[in-house]
């Protein structure tokens, strides 16, 4: 399964749990994409809202269909987690995403990429910190520390 493709089945979960939970309206689907119609003999195999099964997306990643449906599951986990917390407490989202920067900042000091001038740009700065590539990558341990502690 190519990245876009991916991308598209998590953002058709995030807009069911979104419609669900919050009663938003569902976001437009993606220019040119269709609901597919699922095939009647797949009617009873589990269905993405675009209408692929797990099974045709465990296929396309080179995963088994409890692969495919746990790494949809574990995406899903991590975006109600930060979906509840934008809309029941932001500021301890911006907590977790602060300390997330700081340690990145920290962290590309001690290997010797900044120097004092850079630092001091990256923390009055915040947002250039969020563009660079791999502090998304490194925010996840914050993220996962965060879950695990509210949730255990």
């Amino acid at each position: 399964m190519k990245k876009s493709e991916l991308d598209l089945l998590v953002r058709n979960e995030v807009r069911k749990f979104l419609k669900e939970n919050y009663g938003m309206a569902e976001a437009p689907r993606a220019a040119g994409r269709q609901k597919k119609a699922p095939d009647a003999e797949k009617e009873t195999a589990m269905h993405t809202e675009d209408g692929d099964t797990f099974e045709e997306i465990a296929e396309e990643m080179g995963l088994s269909v409890a692969g495919a449906h746990a790494a949809v599951q574990k995406a899903m986990a991590k975006f109600e987690f930060l979906a509840t917390l934008q809309f029941t407490d932001p500021n301890d989202l911006e907590k977790i995403v602060l300390a997330g920067m700081d340690d990145y900042i920290k962290l590309l000091k001690k290997s010797g990429e900044l120097s004092a001038e850079d630092v001091k740009l990256l923390k009055q700065n915040p947002d250039i910190v969020r563009t660079l590539d791999g502090f998304r990558e490194h925010l996840h341990k914050f993220v996962k520390r965060a879950k695990k502690s509210k949730y255990g």
